[in-house]
């Protein structure tokens, strides 16, 4: 009988709460729901581990471990999109295929949120990019100057 040499999902999540099944379950869903759409958001701890346990899932496919990966997807008509689709994406890179953001806290608890999107996707970009970025800096700049602010002391 051969050793595992994989990491069961547990030993790679950093946040953990307390009862193992329904761990396992919310992180087997938070992976389903990362590949089915590229993006996901939730609180950031999660964002970190499952940025996390996508990079893992990624080297298990590279290696051809497709029992793992259909173990931790729930949904099993998207494992041809993580071969298919995905692997080929990220064939030449050694790492870095997520990304996460830090976005405002949720209103109702005020917890920590942030997204978690795989790099090189078809979705619309989260940040503009750097030359809209110089464009709206120079346009608030010149909405201030528009003011006629004073530059040195108070009015009277």
């Amino acid at each position: 009988m051969a050793a595992i040499r994989t990491r069961p999902l547990e030993n790679l999540l950093k946040f953990k709460p307390k009862n193992k099944e329904k761990r396992k379950v919310l992180y087997k869903k938070l992976i389903t729901a990362l590949v089915q759409y590229e993006r996901i958001e939730t609180t950031i701890n999660r964002c970190h581990d499952l940025s996390r346990v996508a990079s893992r899932m990624i080297d298990l496919a590279k290696e051809g471990d497709e029992e793992t990966i259909n173990s931790w997807i729930t949904e099993k008509h998207l494992i041809p999109k993580v071969f298919g689709h995905l692997l080929p994406r990220y064939q030449d890179q050694v790492n870095g295929y997520t990304k996460v953001y830090k976005i405002p806290p949720r209103k109702r608890d005020m917890a920590k949120m942030g997204i978690v999107e795989f790099v090189g996707n078809n979705l619309p970009p989260l940040l503009p990019s750097d030359e809209e970025l110089r464009n709206l800096k120079l346009q608030k700049l010149q909405e201030m100057s528009s003011k006629e602010i004073p530059h040195k002391g108070t009015p009277v």
